[in-house]
C-alpha cells in the first residue's frame, strides 16, 4: 500500500479510507499515524526546550 498524505485529508476523508482499508492496510495506516505523532511531538518538545533553555 503506498503511503497517504495524511496531512492533506480532511477527518471525514480519513474515516472513509480506514473503513475501505484490509486488515493489512490498516494497520500500515496505524503506523503511519503513530510515526506522525511521535514527529509532532519530538518537534514541540524541542521548541519547548528551545524556549526554557535557550536552545540544545
Amino acid at each position: 500500500m503506498p503511503d497517504l498524505d495524511i496531512s492533506a485529508l480532511t477527518e471525514d476523508e480519513l474515516n472513509d479510507a480506514y473503513e475501505d482499508m484490509s486488515p493489512d492496510e490498516r494497520a500500515h495506516f496505524c503506523a503511519q499515524m503513530d510515526a506522525l505523532a511521535a514527529e509532532d511531538y519530538e518537534a514541540r518538545m524541542a521548541g519547548l526546550a528551545g524556549n526554557l533553555y535557550g536552545g540544545i
